[in-house]
């Protein structure tokens, strides 16, 4: 193999592993910790559970605010006893059902 074609693959094989690595650090916004842990420092931030539900893979969803900040967190709870934090906000807003 050439000079050139070795520092071609060289090059090619670095760009797909930090390709690969970069796109994994995006998504891995996921902390999970046991679940009484979670809640402790989701109520600590002053957030509350505003809504729950079952999904259809088989875990709770909640969604949480802080309603004087309207920082709020979306949980899942999964079977384990554990609980994760896969989205979250800054700000929000309270959307009413037309004519309410």
């Amino acid at each position: 193999m050439k000079l050139r074609e070795l520092a071609i693959l060289t090059v090619a094989s670095l760009v797909v592993f930090f390709w690969y690595h970069m796109a994994h650090a995006q998504n891995s916004y996921m902390p999970c910790l046991p679940t009484d842990q979670v809640k402790e420092k989701l109520k600590g931030l002053g957030e509350e559970r505003i809504w729950r539900g079952l999904s259809a893979r088989g875990h709770i969803t909640e969604i949480w605010i802080n309603k004087t900040s309207l920082k709020w967190s979306a949980v899942v709870h999964l079977p384990s006893g554990h609980s994760c934090l896969p989205d979250g906000g800054d700000h929000g807003e309270k959307i009413t059902k037309p004519g309410a």
